[in-house]
């Protein structure tokens, strides 16, 4: 609806101007995703990836600070922080307002899902 897509685009702008004034050029990247269910419903969001040695030379939790005050400023419940376990990529669900979802998962690839279901258009 009208409200998601103004509040999507918000958190677009938020993301990109923190960025650009609180880390070196180049050394986060973001870009659009979606969260697809087995029902087939599906969420837009952001995915913010932050360079392996930026993330040693800071706080360990600075970045996800960072993601963390975004999503309590748009009421997000939770967030999904990615990574590599043992060569295995696992999801990581974080609470931010919806106590009790936090959840750790191993990610598989579905090469069934629909792509097309999904435009650029917010």
């Amino acid at each position: 609806d009208e409200t998601n897509k103004k509040q999507h685009a918000l958190l677009r702008d938020d993301i990109v101007n923190c960025i650009s004034t609180q880390y070196v050029q180049g050394s986060v990247t973001w870009w659009e995703g979606a969260s697809i269910w087995e029902d087939g419903s599906s969420e837009r969001g952001f995915i913010v990836a932050f360079q392996k040695d930026i993330m040693q030379m800071q706080e360990k939790n600075t970045q996800l600070d960072f993601v963390i005050a975004l999503a309590t400023k748009y009421n997000q419940g939770a967030i999904y922080r990615f990574e590599y376990d043992n060569d295995k990529l696992m999801r990581d669900t974080i609470a931010v307002l919806d106590d009790g979802t936090d959840a750790k998962v191993q990610v598989l690839r579905d090469d069934n899902v629909n792509m097309s279901l999904f435009s650029d258009e917010i």
